[in-house]
């Protein structure tokens, strides 16, 4: 195994945790949004009401943002390395716009939590979707043109197709819906989507990073 082998191996793996993280920041808010309905059914005897723990104090909001931003930080790794392998330009700004997200994300995370008014935090939560969505408009971009070159090709066609559909949607149908109801209504009609899509990405990474060891 040559050194470029080897060091794209590494980028692959870190990339692969990055998207672990992404998933987890999903599988955080969804949770205590499980929790709380089962409570809320044992107490009241029905379970019509969401979690709102972003209309909450307490640190929900920050851990499920620090995954986010964790994951485009670690996921920039992997840009670089199908950059590096394949010589992909698409995968090299990718990368790039991930660091940038990454540092807006952990900056507007940082100006809110040092703010006391709470209006702040619709503001963050705002530009924090918009950024997420358009990291997986560019992620997904790049997973198509590479498909042929990765494990499980179809299934990273499909993959990257829905990384594409979902900013797609968010950014164009759903908008205005989300900028009133905030990025909790989100989580419950795309989150679940991206959790998949994340936890697949992971998975070809890793498996991609074994073909590198090959």
């Amino acid at each position: 195994m040559s050194f470029k082998d080897a060091k794209s191996a590494i980028f692959f793996r870190i990339g692969s945790i990055g998207y672990v993280a992404g998933f987890l920041a999903w599988f955080t808010w969804f949770l205590p949004v499980i929790l709380n309905l089962i409570a809320y059914w044992i107490g009241y005897g029905y379970s019509g009401v969401m979690s709102g723990i972003f209309f909450q104090s307490g640190p929900y909001p920050l851990i499920v943002y620090g995954f986010f931003s964790a994951s485009f930080m670690l996921g920039s790794f992997a840009c670089f390395g199908l950059k590096k392998r394949y010589g992909s330009n698409i995968a090299l700004i990718c990368g790039i716009f991930y660091l940038a997200v990454f540092a807006i994300l952990c900056y507007s995370i940082a100006s809110a939590y040092s703010l006391p008014v709470p209006v702040y935090i619709r503001i963050l939560t705002n530009n924090f979707l918009m950024f997420l969505n358009l990291g997986m408009l560019v992620w997904g971009a790049t997973l198509l043109e590479v498909r042929k070159s990765l494990p499980y090709p179809r299934l990273s066609s499909w993959i990257g197709s829905i990384f594409i559909l979902i900013p797609i949607l968010t950014l164009t149908w759903f908008w205005q819906v989300l900028l009133y109801w905030g990025v909790e209504f989100w989580f419950m009609i795309f989150g679940w989507l991206y959790a998949i899509c994340a936890a697949a990405t992971a998975i070809i990474l890793w498996r991609l990073s074994k073909t590198c060891c090959a």
